[in-house]
């Protein structure tokens, strides 16, 4: 057996270096959480798309179940040849925190 590998021979690479590894992966996906009084103002999500009609309402619904007390959802349909725009406009016309943009394709972004 080498030093510092698993006993067997299964295993070609050093154990120290694998940890390294997962833990270097861990660290990456480490999520901070900010204390509540951090931050209190207003955010705007945005949401851009292009032939998204089979997403976008579920998107838009699961990002308006956050908790965030004061948020807009700026959903931007860039110039979609499909019926992204119409099922967004259908499905959240009434909601005030739900703002709907669209373009047509060859347009300028919107700015």
């Amino acid at each position: 057996m080498h030093s510092g590998c698993h006993s067997h021979g299964a295993w070609p690479y050093p154990a120290d270096g694998v940890l390294a590894v997962l833990q270097y992966r861990r660290s990456k996906k480490a999520i901070v959480v900010l204390p509540a009084t951090t931050f209190r103002g207003k955010v705007s999500i945005i949401v851009p798309a292009f032939n998204e009609e089979v997403n976008a309402v579920n998107t838009v619904k699961n990002l308006l179940r956050q908790d965030y007390p004061d948020f807009e959802i700026i959903f931007v349909d860039d110039g979609s040849t499909d019926n992204t725009y119409e099922k967004i406009e259908r499905a959240f016309a009434n909601n005030r925190r739900v703002n709907v943009f669209t373009k047509s394709n060859g347009e300028k972004p919107l700015r």
